[in-house]
């Protein structure tokens, strides 16, 4: 139990509810739902579905993507509820001092400021030529609202990282696109950032991944049936995607878990893959689209058929007779 001040206790109760329906199909579970808060709920959802199709960018052998609409807002809304929220990986003021000390870069002022618009992350495993530590690289898009705010940001970023971690700053190209690469002796490359178009910067972490999106890829991850499945939706337009192939991450051992029991991990063993779709609805709730892929072992037998509908013919009925008046003596019964 914690003791919350009466803002945060308000701030902790303004959800009144959570409902979806859910629909077994041959290929997985599909969810649709919705959440809602109180009616005098101070606070209101902002109606602002900008979320981007970043599928289309990135290669189909992608792990996991995830997308949302504005992450200046979101970190707003983490902000406000993280003292309330028992799920919160981790609070805000740690993040932003960790982030200042690992880049020297204040997150409102000099990173928030700028990112306004649709933002995507992503998992993608590393070419099979290149010989790295790392398995797979990070990606991560920011649609910006301010170009010349990021390239100081970028360029201040540079400069750090020359200077507390002895990377070389390297000029380079992937793809026809100018891109930065930060190189160490020991690594090789481990960072790439650049420009996929004028409002569009990307920076990718790990393992150089940049020229498996740059130029476009010709197969990309919205195109793969998997992914096609996992996130269909009537939402549109929506607010984020969320996307993980768990066959190719958690079941292969591409994407390290804490230890779970047999039972959790037997239920991962089922399981292909899991698409979200969000979409808020107006400033009082929100919709989600949900499929969970499921693998069909063989030898399983086919869900059945629905039952058919037989509608029969309506029945002439007649009236009741109402036993608080009797029949006149003149009557004549009736045929």
């Amino acid at each position: 139990p914690q003791t919350l001040a009466a803002d945060k206790l308000a701030q902790a109760q303004i959800q009144q509810g959570i409902a979806a329906n859910a629909t077994l199909e041959v290929a997985g579970i599909a969810w649709k739902g919705i959440s809602w808060l109180k009616p005098n709920a101070q606070q209101k959802l902002t109606v602002e579905n900008q979320g981007q199709n970043f599928a289309a960018n990135l290669p189909a052998h992608t792990l996991v993507m995830v997308s949302g609409g504005n992450l200046q807002r979101l970190w707003q809304d983490y902000v406000r509820s993280a003292d309330t929220n028992p799920l919160a990986p981790f609070k805000p003021e740690d993040l932003v001092k960790n982030l200042d000390n690992l880049t020297g870069l204040s997150l409102e002022p000099e990173i928030l400021n700028w990112s306004k618009g649709a933002f995507g992350v992503a998992i993608v495993p590393k070419p099979d030529k290149i010989d790295t530590e790392f398995g797979a690289g990070l990606i991560m898009f920011q649609q910006v609202s301010d170009r010349s705010a990021a390239e100081k940001a970028f360029t201040r970023l540079d400069h750090t990282r020359s200077q507390k971690q002895t990377f070389k700053i390297v000029k380079a190209q992937v793809g026809g696109k100018d891109v930065i690469n930060w190189t160490s002796p020991l690594s090789g490359t481990a960072a790439t950032h650049g420009w996929l178009d004028h409002h569009l910067a990307f920076l990718s972490l790990g393992a150089p991944v940049a020229s498996t999106f740059l130029p476009q890829p010709q197969q990309k991850l919205s195109d793969t049936p998997l992914f096609q499945q996992s996130t269909r939706s009537s939402l549109n337009p929506h607010n984020g995607q969320f996307f993980i192939d768990i066959d190719r991450t958690i079941n292969a051992g591409n994407l390290p878990l804490p230890y779970v029991s047999p039972e959790v991990k037997a239920g991962f063993n089922a399981v292909r893959s899991l698409g979200v779709t969000s979409a808020i609805l107006n400033e009082s709730s929100n919709r989600f689209d949900i499929f969970v892929a499921l693998k069909q072992e063989p030898g399983i037998a086919q869900l059945p058929a629905p039952p058919k509908v037989i509608k029969l013919p309506p029945k002439s009925i007649k009236p009741a007779p109402n036993p608080s008046k009797s029949p006149s003596p003149s009557a004549k019964p009736l045929p």
